[in-house]
């Protein structure tokens, strides 16, 4: 039996090697509108673990809607709550969509509070659930290049290069610890049971 790709080791590349270069703040645009919400747009299109135009690109980024398949996310009310981030024309949903099948491969959904001082904030991150461990495995690594964009959508908000999620139950809280998340101060504002955690790039990932 194959062996599934080492994400760990992926995932330490991409910081180490090529997050910095790759400048993904520069496909990031945030519009403040008049007696409007924060407008978000995201569209990037990159390489897999090269430097910018040093191969073809693999990955799409993009706020743009996009179908999430069911049998890759089984939680249709995660699904729907994501689609229903992704339909606001402020644009409050992240995909990231493999080119080589232009299917979803990872998605999340976040928030940018009425607060310039609070960092954008996910919501829920959607893995994949597919029976194909190798799926499961680029999914994993898809959530590492959408939370590395998030992150620009708070700098280029100058709300701080980095992304604060609270984590409500140990399962939600083991998952973001293995994309970098730490425990931080709550900030005052932020309520709700769980544990404040925040993920600045390049993050320290957990051994394993």
């Amino acid at each position: 039996m194959a062996r599934g790709p080492n994400i760990r080791s992926m995932t330490l590349d991409f910081w180490r090697r090529f997050w910095w270069d790759l400048d993904l703040r520069r496909a990031v645009s945030v519009e403040h509108r008049s007696g409007e919400e924060t407008r978000v747009e995201v569209e990037d299109r990159l390489p897999h673990l090269l430097p910018r135009g040093a191969g073809p690109a693999r990955y799409r980024v993009t706020t743009r809607r996009r179908r999430m398949e069911t049998d890759r996310f089984r939680d249709g009310d995660l699904r729907g709550r994501i689609g229903r981030a992704a339909a606001k024309a402020r644009h409050r949903a992240l995909f990231c969509v493999d080119l080589r099948t232009e299917e979803v491969v990872c998605a999340l959904c976040f928030h940018v509070d009425e607060d310039p001082r609070l960092p954008v904030h996910l919501r829920e991150l959607a893995l994949s659930e597919a029976d194909d461990r190798h799926d499961r495995a680029l999914s994993r690594f898809c959530g590492t290049l959408l939370l590395a964009s998030l992150a620009e959508v708070g700098s280029v908000d100058h709300r701080g290069r980095c992304v604060g999620f609270l984590a409500e139950g140990d399962a939600r809280e083991e998952l973001a610890a293995q994309f970098g998340f730490r425990p931080a101060q709550r900030p005052a504002s932020i309520a709700g049971p769980g544990t404040y955690m925040l993920m600045e790039p390049p993050p320290r990932l957990p051994k394993g």
